[in-house]
């Protein structure tokens, strides 16, 4: 293995990278916004800034596929240590916590995906064609920002 990779490797688990994931899926979800537009329209509007939501949304979906995963294997922990008396994992307490605490977690984040749905939809628009920038773009942008760094960061 050559020191190209591994560098590589030390990326993809670091905090820029955990960073960088929601903020370039934020703007290819506005590029995509805007490609998929009649041609004769205006190519991008201010509309196209609020992926927010889309993003909780994503997190949702994360944090329950890392939910499912961790659950898979804390089962697998217990069931090798079923079958060997003397195997004890450390860390199974811990997955067993994480697991635990998983629907209430994901609960907590469908609420603030619901939450952050009316906030745009009762505050975000001044008029039914003009979005608000902050309450309807900024806002929800950092909300669905900082729920998928709190996925990644309980998936590592």
């Amino acid at each position: 293995m050559d020191w190209g990779q591994i560098q590589g490797v030390n990326f993809l688990r670091s905090e820029t990278f955990r960073i960088a994931v929601p903020v370039v899926s934020a703007a290819v979800g506005i590029w995509i916004k805007s490609e998929t537009r009649h041609p004769e329209k205006q190519m991008i509007r201010k509309e196209d800034f609020a992926v927010g939501v889309p993003l909780i949304q994503t997190a949702c979906v994360s944090f329950l596929t890392v939910a499912t995963q961790k659950a898979l294997q804390l089962h697998l922990m217990i069931s090798n240590q079923a079958a060997s008396v003397a195997f004890k994992p450390p860390d199974a307490a811990e997955l067993s916590a994480f697991v635990t605490m998983s629907g209430l977690r994901l609960a907590f984040m469908l609420l603030i995906l619901f939450g952050m749905t009316s906030v745009v939809r009762r505050y975000g628009w001044k008029t039914k064609d003009d979005i608000r920038v902050l309450q309807g773009i900024t806002l929800p942008i950092a909300i669905g920002i900082i729920c998928l760094y709190a996925v990644l960061k309980v998936a590592q």
